[in-house]
């Protein structure tokens, strides 16, 4: 493993880790999910179903399975030096984990996006379908793959654990506003893997979920 991926693991986990939050231990269980309405949560220790219909939440929101996230304003995009004259891109979307925000997805309330790709400049992104791949993968890859890496923390806006997730396929596609701002909507829903449990992380979380993102800047 080279010096300079070591580097980027460590900053792009502790930048998640750091971002979610993810509170105090408890001694108490974690609170059940509570579904959307209409819906039956599944039976303990069972898969959360995937969503009924990816992507028609509303913008500037992202899902994993029914749980619904919606940007609660902290954020940021960051980027660095990095091979062949490219940068490294590092986009982090929250919900606001400091501020009350999302209390409606029991254990699972809470939530920290994180996003990162290759770019030619410094504060330049290059429009454009992503494909998601492993942290290995990306650290590798040049512009011309046009590869992201994706991870979710979910989990951090409660007083029990949070669960770390990371992509291993599906597709992004990066849009840039006219303020020069990149947006991210999916193109193929995004498997997420179970990666870190975090103080005991959320008892009967899955081992993947599915990731869904609309308009998220």
């Amino acid at each position: 493993m080279s010096p300079r991926f070591k580097l980027l693991l460590t900053a792009l986990t502790t930048l998640a880790l750091v971002a979610c939050g993810g509170g105090d231990d408890d001694s108490n269980p974690a609170p059940a999910p509570t579904p959307p309405a209409g819906q039956t949560p599944p039976p303990t220790g069972q898969t959360p179903p995937a969503p009924n219909n990816p992507g028609t939440g509303a913008a500037n929101s992202w899902a994993m399975n029914t749980y619904n996230y919606i940007n609660g304003g902290f954020s940021a995009i960051t980027d660095s030096p990095g091979n062949d004259n490219l940068f490294d891109v590092v986009a982090v979307f929250s919900t606001a984990t400091m501020g009350g925000g999302d209390q409606s997805n029991g254990a699972y309330s809470g939530s920290s996006l994180q996003l990162s790709f290759k770019t030619t400049a410094h504060n330049t992104y290059v429009p454009g379908v992503y494909t998601v791949v492993s942290l290995t993968d990306y650290v590798v890859s040049d512009m011309s793959q046009k590869y992201i890496f994706v991870a979710n923390t979910v989990g951090a806006n409660v007083n029990t654990g949070a669960v770390r997730y990371e992509g291993t396929g599906g597709q992004i596609e990066i849009t840039v506003d006219a303020q020069g701002k990149p947006h991210f909507t999916h193109k193929a829903p995004i498997t997420m893997n179970k990666k870190i449990e975090v103080l005991g992380g959320i008892p009967g979380a899955p081992q993947t979920m599915t990731l869904t993102l609309k308009d998220v800047h």
